[in-house]
């Protein structure tokens, strides 16, 4: 029996209201009624679900929920569930929902945190390219030859996805756009790469990034720092 990989989903988004109603909304979705949302979510294969918020300052806050899942139609029911929706709709003035795949021939790495270190950013950074056969190789040697400063600026896990638009047509409330609770009309790029890494410092980050601005194959792609939002609930 194969062993499922999994689906990494992002929903990324401004938040359509202050972030203490936000945690009420959420928590009241996955944790309240006689079907908790986080029971619906794992029963169709949703094995984790983290909540960030923008490390930077941005008005209104932007919120982006990480999920991994290993049922990729079970995602695609949770996602076009009406009531998921909805709920989404509150949370968000606007959001792009999106599903990323194990880059083939990627180089991922996890280090076990040093003692008084801890995972408090999350690096995702986000490019376009003509074709994943031609980014992917050109990213793992910059990352891989970049490792040993990487460890010594303090990150702690790097992994490498990819998005092509013909394997996303099969889960479209998967890969949506939405803005107040309507569907916006969209196509996606024809591929992307996205870095998804956990660092304990933001000095750190910009240091390291900045050695990806060129890099063979890619268009220029954009960095964004997250970090954990307090009192949601996750699993």
């Amino acid at each position: 029996m194969p062993i499922p990989i999994p689906i990494l989903h992002l929903t990324r988004g401004p938040a359509a209201v202050e972030l203490g109603k936000a945690r009420a909304l959420h928590n009241e979705f996955v944790g309240s009624g006689p079907q908790p949302g986080i029971e619906i979510a794992r029963s169709l294969g949703d094995i984790s679900h983290a909540i960030l918020v923008s490390a930077e300052d941005t008005a209104p806050q932007e919120l982006l929920f990480v999920d991994l899942w290993v049922d990729g139609n079970g995602m695609e029911a949770f996602f076009g569930n009406p009531f998921a929706q909805e709920t989404g709709d509150l949370l968000f003035s606007s959001r792009e929902e999106s599903e990323w795949h194990r880059a083939p021939g990627g180089f991922d790495y996890q280090v076990p945190t040093p003692d008084g270190l801890e995972a408090v950013y999350f690096a995702v950074f986000r490019a376009r390219t003509a074709a994943v056969a031609d980014a992917v190789p050109g990213f793992v040697d910059a990352v891989s030859a970049q490792l040993p400063s990487a460890r010594r600026q303090g990150q702690l896990s790097h992994a490498l996805y990819v998005r092509e638009r013909q394997a996303i047509s099969g889960h479209p409330a998967s890969n949506s756009r939405r803005a107040e609770g309507r569907p916006v009309d969209h196509t996606a790029p024809t591929a992307e790469i996205l870095a998804l890494d956990a660092w304990p410092t933001l000095d750190g980050i910009y240091r390291h990034y900045r050695q990806f601005t060129q890099v063979e194959g890619i268009d220029a792609g954009e960095l964004t720092v997250w970090r954990h939002a307090d009192g949601f609930i996750e699993w």
